[in-house]
């Protein structure tokens, strides 16, 4: 049974002020994924430990600093100078711009929140303004303030954290070239694509498979592994094409049968 909206613990709170209307929002991230973390162990079970050397010198460190190598020069900076450049996370945002719908680009998104008010009726009221328009503002992400974008779109709230424009690759840089295909060909491939419609299901994600060889070796079960097999490239495309032409149809014949 799925876990009601907005039960659980919020990823943070933030109030925007529309001039004088605060609408007070409850994050929740949009996508979350628990992990098996796997620590280092001797073959006898034993925990490794971690210890600082410095590479120079070989000797143990007992305090570490931290600093940028440039070139052939180490820049080092103290605790209170690295407290410089943190910033004071602000719940109250008053500084928002009203803009039109826009999607975001999913490579200039760094994280999605769903949204949930904790004043319905003071939301009511921006909501019904929001038709065909989003609300950009800055959001406080660890040290640094990130562009952010509010939607209010099926009834569902979502807030996209965007990313720096120079950390994304761009588009135009990005462009992969394809070579000009004959008809012939063209028609093998179109065929195999319609013989390709079988639905994909995810059967599970390592971490639970994780999880499974975990349970297994407590239990003293046996895990069996399988060789995998080296697949050797084939550059005859219109056998390759042929060949894959014939088990797509096969596979569909199978299926249309059972």
């Amino acid at each position: 049974m799925g876990k009601e909206f907005g039960s659980g613990r919020a990823s943070g709170e933030i109030t925007l002020y529309f001039e004088k209307i605060p609408v007070e929002l409850k994050l929740f991230k949009a996508r979350s994924e628990e992990k098996v973390e796997l620590n280092q162990f001797s073959e006898a079970g034993n925990p490794i430990g971690y210890s600082k050397i410095d590479k120079i010198t070989g000797e143990k460190v007992e305090k570490i600093v931290k600093g940028k190598k440039i070139g052939d020069s180490v820049v080092l900076f103290t605790d209170d100078e690295i407290n410089l450049l943190k910033m004071k996370k602000n719940r109250e945002i008053k500084e928002l711009s009203i803009e039109d719908l826009e999607n975001p680009k999913i490579e200039e998104v760094k994280e999605i929140y769903f949204a949930k008010p904790t004043n319905n009726i003071l939301f009511s009221l921006i909501a019904s303004g929001l038709k065909d328009k989003q609300v950009k503002f800055k959001l406080v992400d660890g040290n640094q303030e990130r562009e952010a974008i509010l939607q209010y779109i099926n009834e569902v709230v979502k807030v996209y954290l965007k990313y720096f424009k120079e950390e994304c690759v761009d588009e135009k840089s990005a462009k992969v070239v394809v070579n000009e295909i004959d008809k012939e060909k063209q028609i093998l491939i179109e065929t195999l694509f319609a013989n390709m419609n079988k639905p994909i299901k995810a059967e599970g994600n390592r971490q639970k498979i994780l999880e499974e060889m975990i349970a297994k070796k407590m239990s003293g079960e046996k895990i069996e592994v399988e060789a995998v097999a080296k697949v050797k490239e084939e550059t005859n495309i219109d056998k390759m094409l042929q060949e894959s032409l014939l088990v797509a149809v096969a596979k569909k014949k199978k299926k249309e049968v059972v």
